[in-house]
């Protein structure tokens, strides 16, 4: 019953707003901020960004196994980078969010969305941890 409590809350009140903050300018989210995006948990729908956004911008059509194919190549750069611990073979800020916009083309409601939502949740945190140093 808690859970369906937060659950409705999550849906009435912006969570920012909760916390006592004004509403992030990154993303409608509805579900959760999005330090707090979970890749094993897929929210209903992608959320959505404002239009000057870097992950509002358009990306080239590609098909899910496509997009999921190029979030995976960024994913084992970043990996290679930090077993090496060479900085400098680390995936670009843009080619985090190419690879992102990539995901977000892929519909909700297609199969592969939670492979989607999981590999889009992980690229975010390796973009907060580019912006972090």
């Amino acid at each position: 019953m808690e859970q369906q409590v937060r659950e409705l809350a999550a849906r009435t009140v912006p969570p920012d707003a909760a916390n006592g903050q004004p509403p992030g300018p990154t993303a409608n989210r509805g579900v959760a901020k999005e330090s707090e995006w979970q890749a094993d948990r897929p929210p209903a729908a992608w959320p959505t960004f404002p239009p000057d956004h870097a992950l509002a911008r358009s990306t080239r059509k590609r098909t899910p196994s496509e997009a999921l194919a190029l979030a995976k190549d960024v994913e084992d750069r970043w990996k290679q980078a930090e077993s090496s611990a060479d900085i400098s073979m680390r995936p670009s800020p843009e080619d985090i969010n190419e690879a992102c916009r990539a995901l977000l083309s892929i519909d909700s409601r297609h199969a592969e969305y939670p492979k989607a939502w999981a590999a889009f949740a992980r690229l975010q945190k390796m973009s907060r941890d580019i912006a972090s140093g």
